[in-house]
């Protein structure tokens, strides 16, 4: 009996050891994001040394701050994503997630002040900044033609085209442009879609409210694969309606809450 308890306690061991120490927190975390428990999951993956833990902790803290939180706890929980996405950073300098997550901590910041004190709190320069830097490691990601393509937009959204173009190089061809390429290189991604879309109704430019509506409704046309799409996936549902109704303030609410404003 003790000889076989030994043997299972070894074999035991082993696959521990084979795993590595992080594998177990770091799937658990995983796991408890896909089921949309994203606060768990921030606290799991705090516990996994090094960059990765720390990427998806701090993924995770957007993702409930943008579609769970009350407006109470928002900003704090933005604030303390930015941290874990610098501190991913430094802990891995190409990890290039951490580099547009850091990027979509520091537009919430924005959206929750005046475009001009954005303007000096650095926010805009920073994040353009490391939007070149993902770029660099990065260059035929979806997922940064999505960010880039938000960023864009939401310069041309508050600045509107003049200053944004003229201060910024933000501009709504280059807001479509990346879109467009980020829904290319990501065929089965449901969120680059609602992201698309938003963006375009946001600007409230009637020329683009047809690229706007079809995005949403390839967004849902697409299966969720996880609890965060489901509740992107609810927002567009929500939003379309709203469009298709004609109720502009019905829909502009929709996408205030985006924005935190």
């Amino acid at each position: 009996m003790r000889r076989a308890a030994a043997v299972v306690l070894g074999l035991m061991m082993l696959a521990v050891a084979w795993r590595g120490p992080a594998a177990a927190p770091l799937d658990e975390a995983t796991a408890l994001y896909r089921r949309g428990d994203f606060l768990a999951a921030a606290v799991r993956a705090r516990a996994v040394d090094g960059g990765e833990g720390l990427t998806l902790a701090a993924r995770a803290l957007l993702a409930h701050a943008a579609y769970q939180a009350t407006p109470e706890v928002r900003s704090r929980e933005v604030a303390d994503a930015e941290s874990l996405a610098r501190a991913a950073m430094a802990a891995d300098p190409v990890n290039a997630q951490a580099v547009r997550l850091l990027v979509v901590a520091l537009g919430y910041r924005a959206r929750e002040v005046a475009p001009l004190t954005a303007l000096f709190r650095g926010y805009v320069g920073e994040s353009r900044s490391l939007l070149e830097r993902a770029h660099a490691l990065e260059p035929d990601s979806g997922w940064l033609d999505a960010v880039r393509g938000g960023w864009h937009a939401e310069i041309v959204r508050t600045a509107g085209p003049v200053l944004a173009e003229s201060l910024f190089g933000a501009t709504t061809a280059a807001a479509r442009a990346n879109f467009a390429r980020a829904m290319e290189r990501l065929p089965d991604d449901p969120v680059v879609r609602f992201e698309c879309g938003r963006a375009m109704l946001a600007l409230e430019d009637p020329a683009l409210d047809g690229i706007g509506v079809q995005a949403l409704e390839d967004a849902l046309g697409l299966p969720a694969r996880d609890a965060f799409e489901d509740l992107v996936q609810d927002r567009a549902r929500r939003l379309l309606a709203a469009v298709r109704a004609g109720d502009r303030a019905a829909a502009r609410q929709i996408m205030e809450t985006d924005r935190w404003r």
